[in-house]
């Protein structure tokens, strides 16, 4: 989490904060949920053809611009996925020796 807040604002996020908007004067302006307005912004929402049209008009820019924009960032910043962590089987077998202490 402390990486997320440490990291670079995204283009539509910097835009939304050049302008003093909140997440809801934005989704309430283009009709779609601010928790689309947040995932757009984050880079884990397709940014596809009608959004990105919708929201480059709503902040002025021309769509190209914005779209190059975002994709540089997600490249460098965007959301990762993890492989998922296996612990080794003799671990597991001793997580079983730590439930509550015998009475």
């Amino acid at each position: 989490m402390l990486h997320r807040m440490l990291q670079r604002p995204s283009p539509l996020r910097r835009c939304r904060f050049c302008l003093g908007l909140r997440l809801d004067d934005v989704a309430r302006a283009l009709r779609i949920p601010s928790s689309c307005v947040s995932r757009l912004e984050r880079g884990e929402a397709t940014l596809n053809e009608p959004r990105l049209e919708r929201l480059a008009g709503f902040y002025g820019l021309p769509p190209e611009d914005l779209a190059r924009a975002m994709a540089a960032w997600v490249a460098h910043h965007g959301p990762r996925t993890l492989a998922p962590v296996v612990p080794p089987p003799e671990l597991l077998d001793e997580a079983g020796d730590l439930g509550p202490p015998a009475a």
